[in-house]
């Protein structure tokens, strides 16, 4: 019996060791797959809009088309902010829409939350939080009632947050994002363009760094 209890206790300690392990090659993989499925752009997008998303106040324009349950740009999302905090002098981050309605069942609610925090000059407040409890959220048959509170904890006017979050107004902001990645011929999450020219989505933070300031130098 105390045999068997000694094996119990190793498995454990084991199981311990080696299940974040696993749980974090999951999402390295995850991550991998949706940069092959994706590959660059191939289309032309819109130029910057007064109403954009932005982050930095940089000549290089960065525009990046997300999906908030996408777990290859959750990946991603924090180096796009430590890119703007780092580099904000040389790039201006824009993040886009691209709800993949047929993929995921919370894309279009989780942009009309991001969307109308933004009303209220806090989308990248909500952009994070989104991104930071995706796993939570992403496994709910119903999401609306966290995103509710996720406003709440911020402090937003919930009476104006709640008409937002149903207004023809915010849809449509999402819709027109959408339809300018549709119509460049984008074919998934994330997708990345700089100044215009699409690129393959960089395969880390250094190299995004790198392909920035060749934009900045004109290399």
């Amino acid at each position: 019996m105390a045999k068997k209890t000694r094996t119990e206790r190793t498995l454990k300690r084991r199981l311990t060791i080696w299940l974040p392990a696993l749980a974090a090659l999951g999402v390295v993989l995850a991550a991998l797959f949706h940069f092959s499925a994706t590959d660059a752009p191939s289309g032309a997008v819109p130029a910057l809009q007064p109403d954009d998303h932005t982050k930095g106040n940089g000549p290089v324009l960065l525009v990046e088309y997300s999906d908030f349950q996408c777990s290859a740009c959750r990946t991603y999302a924090p180096a796009i902010s430590k890119l703007a905090e780092e580099y904000g002098d040389e790039v201006t981050v824009v993040f886009r829409y691209f709800p993949l309605r047929g993929a995921f069942a919370h894309s279009d609610l989780a942009a009309q939350a991001a969307e109308a925090a933004g009303r209220q000059n806090r989308f990248w407040q909500m952009h994070d939080r989104l991104f930071a409890t995706q796993p939570q959220w992403s496994q709910m048959e119903d999401a609306r009632t966290l995103f509710i509170g996720f406003a709440r904890e911020m402090g937003l006017d919930m009476t104006l947050f709640l008409e937002d979050l149903n207004s023809p107004a915010v849809a449509a902001r999402i819709e027109r994002d959408r339809n300018s990645a549709i119509e460049a011929e984008l074919r998934g999450t994330p997708s990345f363009f700089i100044n215009g020219e699409p690129i393959e989505p960089p395969r880390s933070y250094g190299e995004l760094v790198d392909r920035i300031q060749s934009a900045a130098t004109g290399r």
